[in-house]
């Protein structure tokens, strides 16, 4: 519970809700990480792997995301071919988690890992 997204319908209603959320997590001990927050109301914020646009309703996966998923597919395609088409769980499920970290911002293209998984998994 270390990631909060705040919105307001206004800068004042967003400063006034940052203020209210800043008084609960001191007064339960969840002091933010101050080299890793953005403290100040905006309308585009890169969060957490997606591009999260309020004034156009829009998030989007940014580049260095893809870049991420690209490297991790592209190390799976290099040992599938290595190991007669074989890869360990252990990276089949680190590109699941990644593409999953993304479900919201990539609704249109939803990948199903999951069920890709477990098919495979089941032969």
């Amino acid at each position: 519970m270390d990631n909060f997204l705040v919105l307001g319908d206004s800068k004042a209603e967003a400063l006034r809700v940052r203020g209210m959320v800043s008084k609960i997590r001191h007064r339960l001990g969840i002091d933010p990480n101050e080299t890793q927050r953005f403290w100040e109301p905006t309308l585009l914020v890169d969060h957490l792997g997606s591009e999260e646009d309020t004034a156009n309703v829009q998030l989007k996966v940014t580049t260095q995301q893809i870049g991420k998923i690209q490297a991790v597919v592209r190390h799976l395609l290099s040992a599938a071919s290595r190991e007669r088409r074989r890869v360990a769980v252990r990276e089949r499920a680190r590109l699941n988690g990644r593409c999953q970290s993304l479900e919201l911002a990539a609704l249109p293209a939803q990948l199903y890992v999951r069920e890709r998984a477990r098919r495979n998994l089941r032969g």
